[in-house]
């Protein structure tokens, strides 16, 4: 209490009367890529908002619900900086990225309740506890054309100079400029050039080095680089700034480029914005074409997946006990996407989540950028789960699924002899398909599409490694889904995707200024 009056003192030596209101009263805090996940502490929230209570003030939470910055939505900080927001908007929030309510909530709502305030209707409240995930399996992705020689950009637009992305009338997405070099180059020659946010130097389409904005503007270009090859700069749009004006804020190439201190003239432009129907182009490519075997980064990939009938999920979905720190075992089980619908190949899957998951080896990854850090070198700073394939699985038992257990659930002991909690609940049909998670380990940049919706970016350098999939967003069984990734730089050997049942937030890479030195 005498913490929250100091806090509030220089209002009251102006305002002496009046009603206390704390507006932004902060649960968590956003995450950017290239640091690690941003937490509040829980004792700190309920003994500072004890103290509000006592002092008679009002507040708002920012955030009680945590969400997810679909599409280009993601914002930056201020403009002389490289501060990029994740993907999700979790915000370490009482109630999380998918809607779960977490200890933070029900600690929140337990210090209401101790000064007489009723928080939500107990039904309510128990539907809303963590509801089960839908781990969907793997997913082999096919590449379907490079995205520089697709057909999806704007007619290319020539200029004696470089021009913003917002003087071609585009917000968000990617533009490429191209200058076709006339004068034999030095060796070395430097190409020297500002640009917002990020973009691929190739050469003759082929990368060769990556700038950023505020951390680096130069780069030197290979002495096999000749007169008539064509130089592209691949600008990409990493977000709009989350406050103060925007006005002032333009992105793709900002200044004249330069060659060996030459300024550059003669530019082609072409826009690549990714609206849904660019999307479905290159899809529709994808069912009229042959797929590609050899291609050329930043490149499209596609593939189509079906999710398991409901009355199959009730068998085989099971809810792991993510509460409390001791060992805890329980099984899920994924769908093997390469069996066709009908003759799915189960597997059981085991989850330990009283060690790390570790990121897959990226084994064989191909032409990975100057700022790609290997994915086996970069540790968790967290318990996330532990998946090891076990024994093949055809059929289940019961039609109930594992959750989050609550005060008052009878104690369970597994064949392992751990103590469980469990709160056993039948899926309903209307609950499909479930809310997932699409793990990106093992791919290095880029966005992901589903069913023509944008999940957001990902990128290696995380801490956030897993994208939110929202069922409302899958097609049930039996009808096809589709996933479509542009990847900048390089993918896994084997090019698959995982959907998975927790989030990864805690995979720590590199900073976004590391990466460039």
């Amino acid at each position: 209490r005498e913490e929250v009056q100091k806090l509030f003192a220089p209002l009251r030596k102006i305002q002496p009367k009046g009603p206390l209101v704390n507006s932004e009263f902060y649960t968590g805090w956003l995450s950017y890529w290239g640091e690690p996940f941003a937490t509040v502490d829980t004792a700190n929230i309920i003994r500072t908002m004890r103290g509000l209570i006592q002092t008679n003030v009002s507040f708002n939470c920012y955030m009680i619900q945590g969400g997810t910055n679909f599409g280009y939505s993601s914002g930056s900080g201020s403009s002389d900086t490289l501060k990029l927001s994740l993907t999700s908007y979790d915000y370490d929030a009482p109630i999380n990225e998918a809607g779960d309510l977490t200890e933070k909530y029900f600690a929140i709502r337990e210090l209401l309740e101790e000064y007489g305030m009723r928080v939500g209707d107990e039904k309510e409240i128990e539907a809303l506890k963590t509801k089960p995930k839908g781990d969907y399996g793997i997913v082999e992705m096919e590449p379907v054309v490079s995205l520089l020689q697709s057909s999806i950009g704007s007619e290319p637009v020539e200029t004696v100079y470089p021009l913003t992305m917002e003087s071609f009338n585009q917000s968000y997405g990617f533009i490429a400029y191209t200058h076709t070099v006339t004068d034999p180059p030095k060796d070395p020659s430097v190409l020297q050039v500002n640009i917002r946010d990020r973009a691929l130097v190739l050469l003759d389409n082929v990368e060769i080095s990556v700038l950023a904005y505020t951390v680096i503007n130069e780069t030197p270009l290979p002495p096999t680089m000749k007169s008539g090859m064509n130089l592209t700069l691949l600008v990409e749009n990493q977000g709009r700034r989350n406050f103060q004006l925007l006005s002032d804020v333009t992105k793709g190439i900002i200044s004249n480029a330069t060659l060996d201190g030459k300024i550059l003239e003669n530019w082609s432009t072409v826009s690549y914005p990714l609206t849904p129907e660019d999307i479905k182009k290159i899809e529709e490519m994808a069912t009229i074409d042959s797929l590609i075997d050899t291609y050329e980064f930043p490149v499209f990939l596609t593939a189509s997946f079906t999710l398991p009938p409901p009355a199959q999920m009730n068998n085989e979905v099971r809810k792991e006990d993510m509460r409390g720190s001791e060992t805890k075992m329980s099984e899920v089980v994924t769908e093997t996407n390469a069996i066709p619908a009908g003759e799915q190949k189960l597997e059981q899957t085991v989850v330990e989540t009283s060690k790390s998951r570790m990121p897959e080896e990226v084994k064989d990854s191909e032409n990975k950028p100057q700022d790609a850090i290997q994915v086996e070198n970069q540790t968790p700073a967290g318990p996330v789960n532990s998946v090891q394939m076990q024994e093949e699985v055809t059929e289940a038992a019961d039609l109930t699924t594992t959750v989050a257990p609550t005060a008052g659930n009878d104690a369970e002991t597994t064949s392992m002899g751990v103590s469980q909690a469990r709160r056993k609940r039948e899926i309903k049909s209307d609950d499909f398909p479930l809310d997932s998670y699409l793990d990106m380990t093992g791919w290095g940049k880029g966005l992901v599409f589903i069913n023509g919706h944008n999940l957001g970016r990902y990128w290696h350098i995380g801490p956030q490694m897993t994208l939110f999939v929202p069922g409302v967003w899958l097609l049930p069984y039996p009808q096809k889904n589709r996933i479509t990734i542009l990847e900048l730089h390089y993918a896994p050997h084997d090019k698959t995707v995982r959907f998975s049942t927790q989030p990864i937030f805690n995979i720590t890479g590199p900073t976004v200024r590391q990466i460039y030195k």
